[in-house]
């Protein structure tokens, strides 16, 4: 008896008695930090069923020596990283290979197991109709297994690069901000207080944008999309990688005879997506276009001078360093030492109260009011990276807005 029980983004795991068996696939022509966030995923799944018996079943396209590859690779480095901190035992014996194309043949479709008892695994000779070959193997509960028994291992602090703000859902947000106001703790002590009161806004600020916000997705080490993307043409490219590999299989299996309609839908998926990032990037340059008076040094400048460079700025400066040097780096005014007030003068101004017109040496803080408050989010750069919670300018402008919009 077993029941699929979820699926995500490459595998899918179900009930099998007592034993959670998972089916992983990841393609090889994924880049390194897509492996890297599917990894995260698969990471937080397995953790949910740390108290139970599990069977991993992939073909993660990952190499190493630890389950019979001749090479290894960074995905594999990966792998083996993620079935170590979970206690996974490889199931693979001896270096048969699981996958063949032509003369390349390869060990990349692991079992991984922990919690059960694995028995007579091994490589059919069997013909597969496909490049893997059949694998099979024998599996029961171990009740007496200590995993069972231990607790669950700690969740690992995965760092995320904040929210998608242009998917903000003000719906969501509004009702978030009106079921859940902010409360902040009452102390004696001004220093616990204040402390106390940044870490509740710092929480209550994460929660709402974790509710009207989706996560941004880690991207590629420096390297930003470009500026015509969208989600429909992410869509389109999934579709046409789909459609590739489907005719790829059908090339392989049946011939060019064969596969006649699984080419034509490759073609067609790969035409709509050549349509649609033509037309992409002709609407993105009529909003440039239209940008250039409003915002002067915004995407369109920055466009312009990644493709010319430095070269033209060194070059206009050229013969002019101190001139530039001395504007950028005034030089500091004279100070006369001999006008300079005895301590005893600097102590009565530090204490002096312009209000009371007395000394008073213990002067309280002026709080902040709402305008004062509007005033420094307005500053807040928009294109700058968020503090260690991910929450910038952009976010706390979106929130600010609601509370503006409700006031008299």
């Amino acid at each position: 008896m077993h029941n699929i029980s979820d699926r995500s983004n490459g595998f899918a795991w179900g009930n099998f008695g007592s034993t959670i068996v998972y089916s992983c696939y990841y393609s090889p022509n994924c880049q390194i930090w897509e492996f890297t966030a599917f990894l995260d995923d698969l990471d937080r799944s397995l953790r949910l069923h740390a108290r139970q018996g599990v069977i991993l079943a992939d073909d993660f396209n990952a190499k190493s020596s630890i389950w019979g590859s001749r090479t290894n690779d960074r995905r594999g480095e990966l792998l083996a990283d993620l079935i170590a901190s979970h206690d996974l035992l490889v199931a693979n014996t001896g270096s048969t290979h699981t996958f063949g194309r032509g003369n390349a043949t390869s060990v990349i479709d692991v079992t991984f197991y922990r919690g059960v008892v694995v028995s007579d695994w091994s490589v059919l000779d069997a013909v597969s109709l496909s490049d893997h070959r059949y694998i099979e193997f024998s599996f029961y509960a171990n009740e007496t297994d200590s995993v069972l028994d231990t607790p669950p291992p700690e969740p690992v602090a995965i760092q995320h690069v904040g929210w998608s703000v242009k998917k903000l859902n003000w719906d969501a947000l509004s009702e978030f901000i009106a079921s859940n106001p902010l409360v902040l703790p009452e102390l004696s002590d001004p220093v616990m207080r204040a402390t106390a009161a940044a870490d509740g806004i710092n929480e209550y600020l994460t929660k709402a944008c974790s509710i009207s916000m989706p996560r941004r997705r880690p991207g590629p080490y420096n390297k930003s999309p470009v500026y015509w993307w969208s989600e429909d043409i992410a869509a389109l490219r999934r579709s046409v990688f789909h459609h590739r590999l489907s005719y790829q299989a059908c090339l392989r299996r049946y011939g060019p005879d064969g596969s006649h309609d699984a080419r034509i839908a490759d073609t067609m998926a790969r035409r709509s997506l050549c349509l649609a990032i033509r037309k992409a990037k002709e609407k993105s340059w009529m909003d440039m276009c239209s940008q250039v008076d409003n915002d002067p040094w915004g995407m369109p400048y920055r466009l312009v001078m990644r493709k010319l460079g430095n070269k033209a700025s060194s070059l206009a400066i050229k013969g002019k360093e101190l001139e530039v040097a001395a504007h950028l780096f005034p030089d500091a005014p004279v100070t006369n030492w001999d006008s300079e007030p005895t301590p005893a003068v600097y102590n009565i101004f530090d204490a002096f109260d312009p209000d009371t017109d007395d000394l008073v040496f213990t002067l309280p803080l002026p709080e902040f009011t709402t305008e004062e408050l509007f005033t420094a989010i307005k500053r807040l750069s928009p294109g700058k990276a968020g503090g260690p919670s991910g929450i910038d300018g952009c976010q706390v402008e979106a929130f600010s807005s609601p509370i503006k919009r409700a006031r008299p």
